[in-house]
């Protein structure tokens, strides 16, 4: 991500298009997999740990929702590297960290519970600082964030339907090991017509056999490093 954006930003071509595709294929992998991961959260922490850790469960499944607010991952990072905003990374750093350390820091004296919940609020505060920043050195509009967001939103729904009709069917129960890998695969089984059925942009990626990028991309990334 980070040399195709800093090739993109040396030819001072538009960074906004490869971003915002870079966020909409991310997402189709990061959203899913949390959903189902907070879904499956007590089977998952029943066949790892043991039955000794099942509490912890829910504490996942709050930190795993939560975290799907962080959708932007080191995404933002590349854009401040690549178009030389290092100052800007600098500063969304002095605001974010401190805060979302001292609402750990106070949530945890008041047990784990308030802890794993504190991420309801810790991770929006940094998408939120994120998005602005990078929408500072990129502009982009929020209803083409809103677009690119929304297919990945629909495959994490239709992914997580599988998951959910498992759990239920064993519900009051605990899903077992087989319970559990049949869900796995139903969410398997959905999410690829998801991406076919939303036309998401990493189906397409998927079909190409250069990888993430047209080949003439890579070709070009290539030549401005040589």
């Amino acid at each position: 991500m980070l040399p195709h954006l800093s090739a993109q930003a040396r030819h001072d071509q538009c960074l906004k298009t490869p971003l915002l595709h870079a966020v909409e294929c991310t997402t189709a992998l990061y959203w899913p997999a949390l959903i189902v991961l907070a879904v499956l959260a007590e089977p998952i922490v029943l066949v790892l740990y043991g039955p000794s850790w099942l509490p912890a469960a829910p504490l996942l499944q709050i930190i795993a929702l939560a975290t799907l607010f962080l959708f932007i991952g080191k995404l933002d990072i590349a854009v401040f590297i690549a178009t030389g905003g290092l100052p800007v990374l600098l500063k969304r750093s002095v605001i974010v960290f401190p805060a979302c350390a001292a609402i750990s820091t106070c949530s945890a004296v008041f047990g784990v519970v308030p802890l794993a919940l504190s991420n309801w609020l810790t991770s929006p505060i940094q998408l939120v600082f994120s998005l602005y920043f990078t929408k500072r050195q990129i502009s982009f509009s929020w209803p083409e964030l809103a677009s690119t967001l929304s297919r990945s939103a629909l495959v994490s729904i239709i992914t997580a339907v599988g998951p959910l009709v498992v759990v239920a069917a064993f519900w009051p129960r605990i899903p077992s090991i087989g319970g559990t890998c049949l869900a796995l695969a139903l969410a398997l089984a959905g999410w690829l017509p998801a991406l076919w059925l939303t036309q998401h942009s990493l189906f397409l990626e998927l079909k190409r056999p250069s990888g993430l990028r047209p080949r003439s991309e890579v070709v070009e990334v290539q030549d401005v490093s040589q």
